[in-house]
């Protein structure tokens, strides 16, 4: 990550990629939307002048991007389940795994 002087959510987009992640993926995996990995690439691609995700994952193997203990503790944090709000908890039904549907008159 200092080595490219990339920020460090960039560096994680970078880190998915590397692994052949899509960005619907990388998108899911980091909890923000499609175009915002979108436009995270659009950066990395500029910054690293290349123009393909294969290159760009080039990059990141030669910087050990993809070894990086910081990129693997945040993607891990990531991908764990978040505690539902007190309003999903109360929708929910002790027997049914889908929230119930609230109708307002």
């Amino acid at each position: 990550m200092q080595h490219l002087e990339l920020t460090h959510r960039q560096a994680e987009v970078l880190h998915w990629i590397a692994e052949g992640k899509t960005n619907d993926e990388i998108s899911l995996i980091l909890g923000c939307s499609f175009f915002t990995v979108k436009n995270h690439l659009k950066k990395i691609f500029r910054h690293l002048s290349v123009h393909s995700r294969t290159a760009a994952a080039a990059c990141a193997y030669r910087a050990n991007i993809t070894e990086a203990d910081s990129v693997r503790a945040a993607a891990a944090e990531a991908a764990a389940p978040k505690p539902l709000s007190k309003r999903t908890r109360r929708l929910k039904h002790p027997t049914c795994p889908r929230p119930l549907s609230v109708t307002r008159p």
